[in-house]
C-alpha cells in the first residue's frame, strides 16, 4: 500500500514535506500555488513507468501530461535535483511474490520464509529517487530500521554503496537495469566475474567467508551455506534472533554468538552483509511495485470533451479512459450487453438518468434519458454539463465493477491499488451535480474499505464540492469518517515557492485551520 509521499524541487514545489495518502485527498489553493503539478505528478510518474525512456523521467506525453522538460520542471531556487519519496506498507508474501530472485533462486528459502514470516506485521519501506537531467543520481531506500544508499556518477557508472552508514568499496559493483528499460532502478552487479555476478551472491560469499572464519574448521560449506539461508530478513531482532536459531547445532559458532546483541560489532558486520544481500531483491520489487502502483493511475483533466451527434465506429479494444473522455463512446459502445444494463441502473440510481448507445450504420451516437422522462434524446442536444461528468462516473462504475475483490485470486494478480486523479470535477456542474458526484463518491470510498484500496486526489476550486464532504461527515455515515480525509492547501508565497499545509475535517464535519476568506476575492 502506497502511504506517503513527497515532492522536492519540482516547479514551485521546493518541499510538500511527506503527504498522508488517503482514501480521498482534496487539493484547494488559489491559481498557480502548485496544486496541478503535485496532482499531475501523478500521470507524470504513469508516463514514465509505461514507457522506454533513456532519461529518468518522460516530461512530455501526449495521452497525459506536458510539464516541458527537466530544466523547464524544476525548481528555478534550487535546480540541483528533483526528489521524489514514497512510502509504503507491504505485507511480506507480496514482497516474496513480487520479487522473482527468491522464487528462482532461493526456493526453498522462499517457502521457509512464508512459513515464518506468517502472522508477522507488514514490511515498512521507504525510498527517495533522486533526479539529474540524465540520469539518477542517488538511490535511499529505508527498509524497516535499515538504510542503504547507492550514488550514481552516470546513468552507468556507481559512485559508491553505503549500508547502514557503512561505505563499501565502489570498484567492486557495477550498474546493470533490466531488459525493460521502464524499469525505473538498477540492480547492483559484482565486478569480480567478467559476467558481472549479482551482488546478492557477492554479499552471500562474504557472508560465508566472515562465518567461516569462527565456526570449527571441519564445518562444511554446505553447512555455511544452510546457516545463511535461515536468516531471516527484517529487523534487527528478527536477524538476530534467526542468526542465533541457525547455529544453534554448531557448537563451536554456538559459543562464539551466546553473548552477541543487536549493537555487537560482529553482529553489525553480519547485519550489513545480510542487507546487501536483499538490495537487488529490494530494487527489483521497488521497480514492480512502483509500476504496479502508477499504471492503476487514472487521470482526467480539467478540459474533457464535448458531446457529439455521432461517431465513427473505430473497431478498437479500449480499457482505459483517457484524460479528456475522447473515447467514451467507443468504450460505452464496446460493452456487453449486461454491462450496458448495468451501467445504466447505476446512473439512474446515483445520477438520475441513464446513458447508452444507439447503433446506426458506421457511427453510434450517445442518448440520454432523464428519471423524470420517459424520452432519451441525444447526449450532445443536452447541456454541456453531462459531457464533462460522464468520463467521472464511468470511471467511478468500472473500479467498482471490475475490481471487487476474488478469494479465488492472488495477492500477486489482484490489483492492489487504485488512484484517481481528477481535475476540477465542477467544471459545467450545478451545485446539485456536483452533490451527487460527491454523494457517489464517498459511496464508493465506503464501500472499498478493506476490500479496494482506493486513493482518490481531486483539485477544485469548488465550495459546494468542498462543503459537502463536511454535511456528509456531520451526518455520522457508516465508515465514513473524518480521518480518510485530507485536504491540502497549496500557498504560493512568490513565483519560484509554494508552500503545501495540511488539514482536514473534525468529526462534526467542520474544516480544520481553514484560512480566513479563503473564497474572497482579493482587493484591487
Amino acid at each position: 500500500m502506497l502511504k506517503k509521499i513527497r515532492i522536492k524541487n519540482l516547479r514551485s514545489l521546493i518541499d510538500t514535506g511527506e503527504i498522508d495518502l488517503k482514501p480521498l485527498t482534496l487539493l484547494v489553493g488559489k491559481n498557480s500555488s502548485g496544486k496541478s503539478t503535485f496532482l499531475r505528478f501523478f500521470p507524470l510518474m504513469k508516463q514514465t513507468l509505461e514507457t522506454r525512456t533513456y532519461d529518468p523521467i518522460l516530461w512530455y506525453s501526449s495521452r497525459y501530461v506536458d510539464f516541458g522538460s527537466y530544466k523547464e520542471s524544476v525548481n528555478k531556487k534550487n535546480s540541483e535535483s528533483i526528489d521524489f519519496e514514497f512510502s509504503f506498507s507491504v505485507p511480506r508474501d507480496y514482497f516474496y511474490e513480487l520479487t522473482p530472485i527468491f522464487v528462482m533462486r532461493y526456493r526453498g528459502g522462499y517457502s521457509r520464509r512464508r512459513a515464518t514470516d506468517k502472522g508477522k506485521g507488514p514490511y515498512h519501506i521507504k525510498v527517495c529517487i533522486t533526479c539529474k537531467e540524465k540520469y539518477i543520481e542517488q538511490i535511499k531506500v529505508e527498509f524497516e530500521n535499515h538504510t542503504f544508499q547507492i550514488f550514481l556518477k552516470s546513468k552507468e557508472k556507481l559512485g559508491k554503496l553505503i549500508i547502514n552508514d557503512i561505505e563499501f568499496e565502489n570498484n567492486q559493483f557495477g550498474l546493470n537495469y533490466l531488459a525493460d528499460s521502464s524499469s525505473m532502478l538498477p540492480r547492483l552487479v559484482s565486478k569480480q566475474s567478467e559476467k558481472g555476478i549479482p551482488i546478492d551472491e557477492h554479499f552471500s560469499n562474504e557472508l560465508v567467508l566472515l562465518l567461516k572464519k569462527y565456526a570449527h574448521s571441519k564445518t562444511s560449506l554446505e553447512t555455511i551455506y544452510s546457516i545463511i539461508e535461515e536468516i531471516q530478513f527484517g529487523k534487527s531482532e528478527e536477524i538476530l534472533e534467526s542468526l542465533l536459531k541457525g547455529v544453534d547445532s554448531q557448537r563451536r559458532l554456538k559459543e562464539t554468538f551466546k553473548d552477541i546483541t543487536k549493537d555487537s560489532s560482529i553482529f553489525k558486520n553480519i547485519e550489513n552483509l545480510v542487507i546487501g544481500k536483499h538490495i537487488n531483491p529490494i530494487l527489483i520489487f521497488l521497480n514492480f511495485y512502483l509500476q504496479n502502483c502508477f499504471s492503476r493511475v487514472n487521470y482526467i483533466g480539467p478540459i474533457r470533451a464535448r458531446a457529439e451527434r455521432y461517431y465513427r465506429i473505430q473497431g478498437l479494444s479500449v480499457d482505459e479512459i483517457d484524460p479528456q473522455g475522447e473515447n467514451i463512446p467507443m468504450i460505452l459502445h464496446n460493452m456487453t450487453d449486461k454491462e450496458k444494463s448495468e451501467f445504466s441502473e447505476w446512473t439512474s440510481k446515483h445520477f438520475g438518468f441513464e446513458i447508452t448507445t444507439q447503433l446506426e450504420g458506421g457511427h453510434t451516437s450517445l442518448r440520454i434519458k432523464y428519471n423524470s422522462s420517459p424520452e432519451e434524446m441525444n447526449l450532445a442536444d443536452t447541456g454541456f454539463g453531462h459531457s464533462q461528468i460522464l468520463p467521472i462516473i464511468l470511471l467511478f462504475w468500472k473500479v467498482l465493477k471490475f475490481n471487487k475483490p476474488n478469494r479465488y485470486v492472488s495477492s500477486y494478480t489482484r490489483p492492489t491499488i487504485h488512484i484517481l486523479v481528477i481535475e476540477q470535477p465542477e467544471l459545467h456542474l450545478h451545485p446539485a451535480l456536483q452533490a451527487r458526484l460527491i454523494d457517489t463518491l464517498i459511496n464508493i470510498l465506503v464501500y472499498s474499505i478493506g476490500k479496494i484500496d482506493i486513493k482518490v486526489l481531486i483539485e477544485t476550486h469548488s465550495e459546494t464540492i468542498i462543503n459537502r464532504i463536511g454535511q456528509l461527515l456531520s451526518q455520522k455515515i457508516d465508515g465514513f469518517k473524518n480521518d480518510i480525509v485530507n485536504v491540502m492547501i497549496f500557498n504560493k508565497q512568490d513565483s519560484f515557492d509554494s508552500t503545501v499545509e495540511v488539514t482536514g475535517y473534525n468529526e462534526q464535519g467542520y474544516l480544520l485551520s481553514w484560512p480566513i476568506g479563503f473564497f474572497s476575492p482579493e482587493d484591487f
